[in-house]
């Protein structure tokens, strides 16, 4: 209750201290003798503020120290599983490094030989291209008088007889068995005493050749008559050494052919006769 209270008593429609309703407030109708009850507004009274209970106080502490706990349980944790796999790396990279071959270089030899500078030949200057060369002019030929009057003799027979013609060149050739000539054949001569001429081979064979292991090969040219026996003989290809082809030619010279044969008859021929010496070991 405010001081006005306490003077003027307490005023219409508001509440007392002992929390009682408030009174109905009379006002005088306007211009009228009856009175109209109307209700004042009530103000309303400052809110009370309601303290925690200390049971709900200690429960939310206890929590907040259980999640500090809990947290720093798995902090704990995580650094504990860091350094395991910390030591765990190092100890599988000692092992690999214990385990792993000895690397070594080997020594470099270092040569003394002096560096020798080399020379490069000068720079060949090309010469340029020679001019062309000029055509030589055509020679002129001097314009010459013909006589009109001259005539040139007729080229019939009987103004060029047989005995105005100059004498023929002499004849080359004589007799085929004097040298090598081409005498064509059908069949060639054939060997018959083989093994006759194997034996003097390796009789005539130089000893002087043969007992130092030299040999060779020598061909010859043989004239084999229509009875196959070898009347001429001259070297063709020498061996180098004239002991070997003259013995050579003494084993040619005891050959026995069969004739050659040329339309069905004997003629007698060329040919060329290969003889070959070694040593066998």
């Amino acid at each position: 209750m405010s001081d006005y209270d306490d003077v003027h008593g307490a005023h219409p429609g508001t509440a007392t201290a002992k929390g009682d309703a408030p009174a109905p407030a009379w006002r005088a109708g306007a211009g009228s003798g009856t009175a109209v009850l109307e209700p004042e507004v009530e103000i309303p009274a400052h809110p009370t503020v309601q303290t925690e209970h200390p049971g709900r106080a200690r429960d939310m502490a206890r929590t907040a120290g259980l999640e500090d706990e809990r947290r720093e349980r798995v902090v704990h944790q995580q650094r504990l599983v860091l350094g395991v796999a910390l030591l765990a790396s190092v100890g599988i990279h000692a092992a690999i490094f214990s385990w792993s071959p000895d690397f070594h270089s080997d020594s470099m030899a270092t040569s003394s030989r002096a560096l020798q500078s080399i020379q490069l030949p000068p720079d060949v200057k090309i010469p340029p291209p020679p001019q062309s060369i000029a055509r030589p002019a055509t020679p002129k030929v001097a314009a010459t008088d013909v006589s009109p009057e001259l005539t040139i003799a007729p080229t019939t027979l009987e103004a060029n007889p047989a005995s105005a013609l100059p004498p023929p060149p002499p004849a080359v050739g004589g007799n085929p068995a004097d040298r090598p000539t081409f005498i064509p054949f059908d069949v060639p001569p054939k060997l018959l005493n083989k093994g006759e001429i194997e034996r003097l081979l390796a009789k005539l064979y130089p000893a002087s050749l043969r007992d130092v292991g030299i040999g060779g090969a020598v061909v010859v040219w043989a004239y084999v008559d229509v009875q196959g026996k070898v009347l001429k003989t001259f070297i063709k290809d020498s061996s180098g050494y004239p002991s070997m082809d003259a013995a050579a030619a003494q084993v040619v010279q005891n050959m026995t052919f069969k004739p050659a044969i040329n339309r069905d008859q004997p003629i007698a021929v060329w040919i060329s006769q290969k003889v070959t010496m070694s040593v066998t070991r």
